[in-house]
Formats: structure tokens, sequence, C-alpha cells
């Protein structure tokens, strides 16, 4: 069965995944950077996504290392990555509108 998600996270992992897909990643990287990135809305939800999102980078890894301490190791890993490319879609989104 299909996970249902948040309708707003949906314009959002949607609209992620085409921003990279612009930026020419591969397949498998765009997948792993909305997987991870969006892991956060989908466990602690969105009021704590968005200030985790938009904190300094200690806050970022302490919050992102609590949640996924039992998902993905490559993730733990490339969290800075994966949160500043979300972090340059979301610019890219206020600068467009």
């Amino acid at each position: 069965m299909a996970r249902r998600y948040d309708p707003e996270q949906m314009v959002y992992r949607e609209g992620f995944k085409l921003f990279l897909k612009n930026r020419n990643y591969k397949y498998n990287t765009i997948m792993d950077r909305v997987t991870c990135v969006f892991y956060l809305w989908n466990k602690r939800g969105k009021d704590v996504f968005w200030s985790t999102i938009y904190s300094d980078e200690d806050t970022l890894r302490k919050v992102m290392f609590e949640t996924l301490c039992n998902f993905n190791p490559r993730c733990k890993h490339n969290i800075s990555k994966h949160m500043s490319s979300f972090r340059l879609f979301n610019e890219y989104l206020e600068n467009s509108f």
C-alpha cells in the first residue's frame, strides 16, 4: 500500500525532485535526498521540519541525528548536503514568486 503524505508535503516533495532533476542529479541521488529530507517531516511533523531547516548547523545535526538514529546510515553522513540542497530549492521558490 502506498504511503499517504500530507498534500503540502507532496507539493514540496515533487518540486524538490524536479529541482534536483533539472540540476542533473541522478535518480538514486534524488531519491536519497528526498527521502532523508522528508523523513524528518514524517517522524516529527512539519513544524519541527521547518524550524530545523532554518536552524544553525549544530541544531540541524542534533535534531536530524536524534530523528535518524535507526534510519539509513548513509543519510546521517549526508544530512548537511541534503538539507542545503533543500534550502537552495526553497530559496529558488521564494525568488520565483
